[in-house]
């Protein structure tokens, strides 16, 4: 799913890049959590898992993706298919996105308002049964 780069996104960018979380109020972003020392795929593996692996980003990378959204995982990157390069890592429910913007806040926002830099192609993948084997797989050591 196509998330064009925008002057809105662009400000939004900008905004947490200066630390103004505050200011993201203004787009109805609200920081839901504090900002620990890891990043968007730790955060995700914690949320639906309790732990994550030192290569959890390997694995959340091999996860298959679908462009439809969905409740579950949302990947946000550039380009599609094989060629799609995630860069951001975050929970859909709801209409809105559950992330940890860098090793920044955790923020709830719509699928759209997150900063330009995480690229302009959102993918998305259900959280089923196979995902939560693939998790534990990973956190067990196999790969």
């Amino acid at each position: 799913m196509d998330i064009p780069i925008t002057d809105r996104r662009k400000e939004i960018g900008d905004m947490f890049r200066k630390n103004n979380f505050v200011g993201l109020s203004k787009f109805g972003i609200e920081m839901i959590g504090g900002a620990e020392d890891f990043d968007c795929a730790n955060y995700v593996a914690y949320r639906l898992i309790g732990k994550a692996p030192p290569f959890i980003v390997d694995v959340l990378k091999r996860i298959p993706k679908s462009d439809e959204p969905q409740q579950g995982l949302v990947f946000y990157g550039n380009g599609h298919g094989r060629g799609f390069v995630p860069l951001h890592y975050g929970i859909f429910k709801d209409g809105l996105v559950e992330s940890k913007w860098d090793k920044g806040p955790v923020f709830k926002h719509k699928l759209e308002d997150v900063p330009d830099h995480y690229g302009s192609v959102a993918m998305f993948r259900s959280l089923d049964e196979d995902l939560y084997l693939s998790l534990q797989e990973a956190i067990h050591g196999v790969r």
